[in-house]
């Protein structure tokens, strides 16, 4: 993994690494401390299910920024449904909703899709 810039990063931006126990995570940056050298990431996919929805303090050696992107990923959208239902935005939990009930649609066919094409 290559170092992470703190200027070349935000609050909300999604990236990926490896937690302290060797997993693989996928999440979004929580917050960005000037004066703490980790960085609070929000874990929301990983390959030990026990780590996700917990926040991770990780060195910027262990993660890298995910491109930005117009596809998300099923956890992508269950936890952004989380969210709409948090900040009571009905508009955005139906888009939202709909949008995962494509992925599961796409997901039975022969060819299953991985993303789903959604715009934030």
């Amino acid at each position: 993994m290559s170092k992470i810039k703190r200027d070349k990063v935000n609050i909300g931006d999604w990236v990926r690494g490896f937690a302290k126990n060797g997993a693989l995570i996928q999440g979004y940056m929580e917050n960005i401390d000037p004066l703490d050298p980790l960085f609070k990431i929000r874990v929301i996919d990983s390959d030990d299910k026990d780590l996700i929805g917990y926040s991770l303090n990780m060195d910027d050696s262990l993660i890298e920024k995910i491109p930005s992107s117009q596809t998300l990923t099923e956890p992508q959208l269950q936890f952004l449904i989380d969210i709409s239902l948090q900040t009571q935005d009905k508009e955005w939990f139906y888009e939202l909703s709909n949008a995962l009930q494509e992925f599961k649609r796409n997901a039975k066919g022969s060819q299953a899709k991985e993303f789903v094409e959604f715009s934030l």
